[in-house]
């Protein structure tokens, strides 16, 4: 874990990393918490506002409640995923190989 304070008014940043590059950011300052990561099913950064997702504070087996679905492209791009205890379960809707599939989100390190 790298821990980066920022000055005074500017956010302090928990890097959570993980297997694969960049991994899982706990990103946290001022009046705003954020859980960020790479996702393997579509490659793009997902960002997750916990004042709006609940997260079971779990680095080895994350849980964010509800489902998160991002959208883009004119509809094209449709990534939509349950994180619940480690695993990324991509729902159907999802636009990329991994539609449908569940996989282990890589372990934490603290």
């Amino acid at each position: 874990m790298r821990d980066e304070s920022g000055a005074p008014g500017k956010p302090r940043i928990k890097h959570y990393k993980t297997s694969f590059d960049p991994g899982l950011d706990h990103i946290s300052g001022g009046n705003y918490e954020y859980i960020h990561f790479d996702c393997p099913g579509c490659g793009h950064e997902h960002y997750m506002d916990l004042s709006r997702w609940e997260w079971n504070q779990s680095l080895s087996s994350p849980t964010l409640r509800p489902s998160q679905i991002v959208r883009g492209d004119n509809g094209n791009y449709c990534c939509h995923f349950i994180i619940t205890n480690g695993q990324i379960e991509f729902v159907g809707d999802s636009k990329h190989a991994l539609s449908g599939k569940t996989v282990m989100l890589p372990e934490l390190s603290a």
